[in-house]
Parts: C-alpha cells; structure tokens; sequence
C-alpha cells in the first residue's frame, strides 16, 4: 500500500532502456543474497533529487537525479546495495514503529484508511535513518558488491560526486547520511 500510495504521488518513468538497466543492476544485487525474505521491486521516479530510498516490503524508489549523476552502471549499484541494505537489515520496519508505533503500523498492513497510509508513506519517505543504520547498510553495500564482483571503488566515486556538488548536508541525501 505505500508502494502505491509513493507511485500514486510521483510519474514513475518507464522507459524499456532505464528499466533494463535496472533490471540487469538488481538482478546482479539480488543474486548476492544467500536467501531473503523480500520480493524486491525498484521503482524510477521523474524527481531531479539524487536521492534513492526503500519502503516496506523491499521496494526502493530511485530517482532520476540520481541516475543521471552516475556515469556507470556500477555507481548506482553501490547506492542500490545500501537501500537493500536497509531493507534486509530491516531499518524501514525499525523506523516506522520508531516513528508511528506497532498499533498504526498494524492497522496499515491490515487494511487502514486511505489518509492514514499516505501519511506513512510520508514518513517512510522524509525521515532519515539513524548513524548506525547507515553504516550497516554501508557494510552491507560493500559486502554484496564485493560479492558481486563490482569494485567498491564506485561506491566512494558516487559519494565523492555527490559531496562535491552538494558539500555538506543536504536534506535530499539522506542515504548518506
């Protein structure tokens, strides 16, 4: 539902040449789990951010700034391995009980009011991830591409680019954070 809720909101892009290349991205990611309890679903939305995040249920929205920034196919592996890492870590779950509580949680995967899950849906979306999330999700991006057999050297290049455009802290980086 807050898949749907984050697509209703937003013009997904679907052109057969991005799809695929993020097909063949996740394929590759996705092949270095040993077993996983997510049907992974990525998502490309038209938002000049460079940003990435993942909701419940292992679906990440990708935005297009951030597809744009990268100049390999690898560099946006490296981001794409971080937001699985928080799924698989479980930091999505982690933080919307944080934030909204087990009993809302529950009644929107139960079948809540329509307000109520684009509500959740904000928060899943605006809020950033705590220090020690993100560094687990860092080793576990470094982890999966070293399994992967991409070098973990574009991790540090897409972050270098990002920093050098934006310096510090932006709001629309949270996965650096």
């Amino acid at each position: 539902m807050l898949a749907k809720e984050i697509l209703d909101k937003n013009e997904e892009i679907r052109s057969d040449t991005v799809l695929e290349a993020v097909s063949q991205i996740k394929k590759q990611l996705i092949s270095s789990l040993k077993s996983t309890n997510y049907d992974y679903h990525f998502y490309v939305i038209k938002n000049e951010s460079v940003n990435a995040f993942a909701t419940l249920g292992g679906h990440i929205f990708i935005f297009s700034g951030l597809i744009e920034m990268t100049d390999e196919p690898e560099e946006l592996a490296a981001v794409l391995a971080h937001e699985i890492g928080h799924v698989e870590e479980r930091h999505v779950v982690n933080k919307l009980v944080k934030e909204i509580g087990v009993t809302v949680l529950f009644s929107i995967l139960t079948g809540s009011d329509p307000v109520l899950v684009g509500e959740v849906a904000k928060a899943a979306v605006s809020s950033a991830f705590d220090r020690s999330q993100e560094s687990e999700a860092d080793q576990f991006a470094l982890k999966t591409m070293v399994e992967t057999n991409i070098s973990p050297r574009y991790m540090a290049r897409i972050f270098r680019k990002i920093k050098e455009k934006y310096g510090g802290y932006d709001e629309h980086l949270e996965f650096l954070m």
